[in-house]
């Protein structure tokens, strides 16, 4: 674990998040497992995070109760669910999560609903402060998700965000939890870059 990660962690743990840190992807599947089999009733949002880890392949082969996400009311359902599984945009030193969203239902289930939120992380989100996870989420998670939604916006030909007019946008929410009530949202910090 480097310095960052390390000042991370602390900062989250100081803002009322718990923290689970894990050196590699295995470990993180199966810490997260171990957490979700508790779950009377689990849902998500879209996370290519997730998915690199292999998180919701291994939800569907184990038949944990699961919620789909993929219709607008499913989404409103998801946040009814004991435990909601997401990723995050970008994750402060100062120990903030910083999303921007589409259709809202991530950043929703962050703020309110499911009685625990399962963040996964990877290295790769780590950023100084706001300004800098803006920039990254401009620079790279926002182009990067908008072209794999085959979406036609500006940044998928340019690389960065151009905070477009676009019909298709996919920024539409911005949203930064600073101080989540205690022990509400897990934060899995994994020592490899997923997703994006």
């Amino acid at each position: 674990m480097n310095e960052t990660m390390a000042r991370t962690i602390t900062a989250l743990r100081r803002n009322g998040f718990t923290v689970q840190p894990c050196a590699t992807r295995q470990e993180a599947l199966a810490w997260c497992l171990g957490l979700l089999r508790q779950a009377p009733s689990i849902s998500r949002g879209g996370s290519v995070s997730c998915e690199e880890l292999g998180l919701f392949e291994a939800i569907a082969a184990e038949g944990l109760p699961f919620q789909d996400y993929k219709l607008p009311e499913d989404r409103k359902r998801s946040l009814l669910v004991h435990t909601y599984v997401t990723s995050s945009n970008a994750v402060t030193e100062e120990g903030e999560l910083v999303n921007i969203d589409g259709a809202g239902n991530r950043v929703a289930a962050l703020s309110f609903g499911p009685e625990r939120v399962l963040v996964v992380v990877g290295r790769n989100k780590l950023v100084p402060d706001r300004a800098a996870a803006l920039e990254r989420i401009r620079a790279v998670a926002a182009p990067r998700n908008t072209a794999r939604l085959g979406k036609r916006t500006p940044c998928v030909k340019t690389g960065h965000c151009m905070d477009c007019t676009s019909p298709d946008r996919i920024c539409r929410v911005l949203h930064v939890t600073m101080r989540p009530p205690e022990g509400r949202i897990v934060v899995v910090l994994v020592d490899e870059d997923l997703g994006y």
